[in-house]
């Protein structure tokens, strides 16, 4: 049982991590795109 809940704890850390890295970048990338297109 404590084994279980270990693995839903990393999985649920990994994709937070996933998710914290993704929507910074996506913003960064749409400035990029705005500052080149002016």
């Amino acid at each position: 049982m404590i084994f279980f809940m270990l693995v839903w704890v990393i999985c649920l850390h990994s994709y937070h991590l996933m998710f914290v890295g993704f929507i910074p970048s996506l913003i960064m990338t749409r400035q990029l795109t705005f500052w080149l297109s002016i």
